[in-house]
């Protein structure tokens, strides 16, 4: 919301009421309990919109800011990664290095398979997790400087 230019009343009001945990962000878990929302069914809905919107098949959102063409483009980098290289160790590297080239520096990249816990900081705009078969991506950009 400041990135956007909203007022800082307004982004404090909706921090107090939606920001439970005091973490400085609003995830769909307090957004979704706050306003009495079922949490699956809103992810079900963001799957079934991305799905429309050219998200390559197999492909599910866990948690994420990024635009939702920018989600479809990155997603079709790592599938394109997981093709490309019978070595799964490679995928991250190729991965960031094609989305500096495509969108400009600096990615990272994470893969894994199986349970995982991560907090990060990363650019407004720029972060996306999401499960392709048996592997998790986790991929965000942070500033150049």
């Amino acid at each position: 919301m400041r990135k956007n230019n909203y007022e800082e009343a307004f982004v404090k009001k909706w921090m107090a009421i939606f920001d439970q945990d005091n973490s400085g962000t609003i995830e769909l878990e307090e957004y979704c309990e706050v306003l009495g929302l079922n949490e699956k069914e809103m992810m079900e809905e963001t799957r079934l919109r991305a799905k429309a919107t050219g998200m390559p098949e197999g492909v599910e959102y866990i948690a994420g800011d990024m635009s939702e063409e920018r989600q479809i483009d990155i997603a079709r980098l790592c599938i394109e990664a997981l093709e490309k290289h019978s070595s799964l160790k490679e995928v991250p590297k190729w991965v960031k290095l094609e989305a500096d080239k495509q969108f400009d520096r600096v990615w990272h990249v994470l893969v894994i398979r199986g349970q995982f816990w991560c907090y990060f900081g990363f650019e407004p705009e720029t972060s996306y997790v999401f499960r392709y078969k048996r592997n998790v991506f986790i991929i965000w950009k942070t500033p150049r400087n």
